[in-house]
This record gives structure tokens, sequence and C-alpha cells, in this order.
């Protein structure tokens, strides 16, 4: 999922920033936003963690959205934020993470 964010990083500041598209899309206001790399890093955690344990539950931040978050259970659970500082990402700057929670 690292791999996804670095080409944005690399060109961020150069002549070939407008390469990537970041696809930003809004969620509840403004500030409150999500890229298309957000949407590709949480569906590319979400198949492997599926390929390996397929009765897994799975909360990530772009599905679930502006929506009711799921209730825990005593199913495993996986939490993921696909980019966590999306805001930081999206500038260019390099203080963000890919975070990934087990319950």
């Amino acid at each position: 999922a690292g791999e996804n964010m670095t080409q944005h990083y690399h060109t961020k500041g150069t002549a070939d920033e407008n390469i990537d598209d970041l696809g930003i899309s809004t969620k509840s206001h403004e500030s409150d936003f999500a890229t298309a790399i957000d949407v590709k890093n949480e569906n590319f955690i979400t198949a492997g963690i599926k390929s390996q344990f397929p009765d897994h539950e799975i909360i990530g931040e772009e599905t679930t959205g502006t929506g009711a978050i799921p209730p825990l259970t005593h199913k495993p659970t996986w939490i993921i934020d696909p980019i966590d500082g999306t805001t930081n990402f999206a500038s260019g700057l390099p203080l963000s993470c890919v975070s990934i929670g087990f319950c």
C-alpha cells in the first residue's frame, strides 16, 4: 500500500506534479476527504486480508464513509485507515502512514 503513495511524494513540487490525479472526493465536509489512493489502498488491504482470513470482519474508513460504524462483535475484526494523514499526503508532506488494527 505504501508503494501506491510513493509516486505522489516523488512528483510533488516537480514539473511532473500533475502526473498523478489524486481523485479527491469529499465526505461529510470539505476538510473531510479521501483520495483515489485511499480507496485503492483500502481495496488492496481488504483483498489481502480476505484472501487469508475470509471469516474476519473488516471496518475500513473509506467503505464506512460517513455512515454508521459497524459494531464490534466477538468475531475477529480488522480496522483500516488506508492513509492516516490524508491531508499531509495530498499536500506532498510525507507525514502519513497506513494504519491497520486488529481486535
